[in-house]
């Protein structure tokens, strides 16, 4: 229980900070968990109902990493973006994120030989890094190990494990049927 309370105090002191400092409107209704390891940039947006939630220990035991929340510039979260991270997430400047979306760097541990898979240490990741000018659209779901490239689309309702780092690459389309999208100036030129 006092648990609980002293997280909902530093939230509300995060939030203030966040108000205060960097001029940020912060709804009262978004969850920050050891705010002093989120880095949000001055002109970010957060919707309603997010959660930035960083994770130094499990099951009461260090996980040896320093969790890291990176938001760049320009930065628009609509509603309930969820960030859970115990290594690092990075999202780059002029990142638009439609709502529900579910941004996870780690995996609890999964041994079937424990007698219960909270008995196993996380799996961590190497991180999420998310480019600039990524558009990531509604209730996706992005693991840890992704990479996403400058100006990459991933459409709604996507799960994202692999690596998409091309540029202009739409990695939304389902399976593999993924395809480059070219910029409009190459897609007027007939004379290639």
């Amino acid at each position: 229980m006092m648990g609980r309370i002293r997280n909902w105090l530093l939230s509300r002191m995060a939030r203030r900070r966040l108000r205060k400092e960097n001029g940020l409107h912060v709804p009262c209704d978004i969850v920050l968990r050891l705010p002093q390891y989120c880095h949000i940039a001055e002109d970010a947006v957060l919707g309603s109902g997010c959660r930035l939630m960083c994770g130094d220990s499990y099951m009461g035991k260090p996980t040896g990493f320093v969790p890291r929340i990176v938001v760049g510039k320009r930065f628009h979260a609509t509603r309930g973006l969820s960030v859970q991270c115990a290594n690092h997430v990075v999202i780059g400047n002029d990142v638009p994120i439609a709502s529900n979306v579910t941004l996870i760097d780690y995996d609890h541990g999964i041994d079937p030989t424990e007698k219960n898979y909270l008995d196993t240490p996380l799996s961590v990741s190497d991180g999420i890094e998310i480019g600039n000018g990524v558009w990531i659209g509604e209730n996706c779901l992005i693991l840890g190990g992704v990479r996403i490239g400058e100006k990459s689309i991933v459409g709604g309702g996507q799960r994202r494990d692999p690596v998409c780092s091309s540029v202009y690459d739409r990695c939304g389309k389902p399976r593999e049927d993924r395809q480059a999208v070219r910029p409009r100036e190459e897609a007027m030129d007939t004379r290639r």
